[in-house]
């Protein structure tokens, strides 16, 4: 139950349904903020999307200058705590600042992982996966809708799953690699090879080999076909 007096000075008094279908259980029953004006409510949010603006200005220079697979994984790593600070904590100053920097790390998965992803693929397929890739992310906002009406109306129990997923791709994270056109266009053709090969590795195509790299725009060849030049190569060398 909760009584205040509204702008116009009238006693206003409400109390929460929890059997209503709309009911969902989150940070408005745990802070205490059931009678606050609503602005303060809708600041959560609005700090979120302010992170993101914010982090639109750094996050993806940075991934330009340092990579995109070390900013992308360090976006990771730093919002696991966070996901404690948003669930555990009962104090409204401290889940504002949560939600901001959970916002910067939007740009960091979605920016860097995102360029990290269609780079790393052959060129033929970067569209198609790209589409892809933000169709799922279209899927994850059904999913939302559709645990918290079918499933369960715990909000906390969605960020716990969030944080299952985000620690799911910390651990795989590592067995990445840098995306190898960032590797070429900074200079760096030998990572860039490496990084093509340990992926083909990964992909189990045996016999795969990179001699060289004229410019980012790379494209994978054939096995068979790239051993039989290098050994037509390789005789007409031969004295």
């Amino acid at each position: 139950m909760c009584e205040h007096k509204d702008q116009n000075t009238s006693l206003v008094s409400y109390y929460i349904d929890t059997d209503s279908i709309y009911y969902i259980k989150n940070w408005v029953e745990k802070l205490n903020i059931e009678c606050i004006p609503a602005a303060y409510i809708g600041f959560l949010g609005a700090l979120a999307f302010g992170g993101a603006a914010f982090s639109c200005f750094i996050v993806p220079a940075l991934g330009d200058k340092y990579g995109r697979w070390f900013v992308w994984l360090i976006t990771i790593l730093c919002q696991l705590p966070l996901y404690f600070g948003a669930t555990l904590s009962d104090q409204l100053s401290v889940v504002y600042i949560v939600t901001f920097y959970l916002g910067m790390g939007l740009i960091g998965r979605f920016a860097c992982g995102f360029v990290l992803f269609t780079e790393s693929l052959p060129k033929a397929y970067q569209s198609m996966m790209g589409a892809l890739y933000a169709v799922g992310d279209i899927f994850a906002t059904y999913y939302i809708i559709f645990f918290l009406r079918y499933i369960s109306n715990d909000a906390f129990t969605l960020i716990w799953i969030g944080f299952a997923i985000n620690v799911a791709a910390c651990i795989c994270g590592f067995f990445l690699v840098e995306s190898p056109a960032w590797l070429l266009s900074s200079g760096n053709k030998a990572g860039a090879i490496k990084n093509l090969e340990k992926i083909a590795r990964i992909n189990g195509v045996e016999g795969f080999e990179v001699w060289d790299l004229k410019d980012e725009k790379f494209e994978t060849v054939d096995p068979k076909k790239a051993q039989e030049e290098k050994e037509k190569a390789e005789q007409g060398r031969s004295p």
